[in-house]
């Protein structure tokens, strides 16, 4: 059994890959991985050791570190950090540097292409949220980052003396009649807005035709007022983990 793990800015998932089916996914909240050890114990501390273990991860080097010298003491097994190329898996990465590509970002494009062989466009809704478009030769044609519905709104809140609350809300009221309700619904139209002309823009560079696929924790929040038909795939950065396990076997 191999374990995946997806490390983000905010929460870990992660799914086990036995005879190259992936498990259910399974998430929990990290809180700035105050207490690493601790989480891991609480989290993985009752599984089967794994096989080996392959991470995406976006949280630093604290995590990498930290759950390395765990992985060592409690189930000495290998595991891989999984680092973006610029060219792998059947993806071109698109950056002029390509190992500045988020490697979740590089993780998704792959997993998309092993769902299909056709261009597509890649929304992922979690701490920042991050638009990626692939043409169906695999070659990404690169992307733009935002920050995400929570990050918009402490933002918001921390860098203005005149915006006063101390709670957040995900009530979307458009107008809004108190000052939570107004800065939720704020981000959320800006980040609909972002999305949607990102998507304009993208799809003028693209010749075939398009799927449009949705991850991350805000994926559910956005996706009925979002203009295009998006494929919602949670699983999508563990996709591409499970080719690249595929792969390395």
């Amino acid at each position: 059994m191999d374990l995946l793990i997806d490390v983000g800015n905010s929460s870990i998932k992660w799914a086990s890959l036995e005879a190259g089916v992936l498990g259910s996914m399974v998430s929990s909240l990290h809180e700035g991985l105050k207490n690493p050890a601790g989480l891991f114990d609480s989290i993985w501390g009752k599984l089967q050791i794994p096989d080996r273990v392959l991470v995406a991860n976006v949280a630093g080097e604290t995590f990498s570190a930290a759950f390395a010298h765990w992985v060592k003491e409690g189930w000495g097994c290998p595991v891989t950090f999984v680092q973006p190329q610029s060219e792998a898996y059947g993806v071109v990465n698109g950056y002029t540097e390509p190992e500045k590509l988020g490697v979740d970002r590089w993780l998704a494009l792959i997993g998309a292409r092993s769902l299909t062989q056709g261009a597509v466009i890649i929304v992922d809704a979690g701490s920042a949220i991050t638009v990626d478009a692939m043409s169906h030769q695999g070659q990404h044609l690169g992307g733009v980052i935002a920050p995400g519905l929570k990050l918009m709104q402490v933002s918001l809140i921390e860098k203005t003396s005149g915006i006063k609350t101390d709670t957040q809300t995900d009530k979307f009221r458009c107008p809004a009649h108190n000052t939570e309700d107004a800065i939720y619904s704020g981000a959320h139209n800006a980040i609909v807005g972002m999305i949607n002309q990102t998507m304009n823009l993208l799809q003028g560079k693209m010749t075939t035709p398009i799927q449009f696929f949705i991850t991350g924790g805000d994926a559910e929040r956005l996706l009925p007022v979002l203009a295009n038909q998006y494929q919602h795939t949670p699983v999508l950065v563990l996709q591409g983990l499970l080719k690249v396990a595929g792969e390395a076997r």
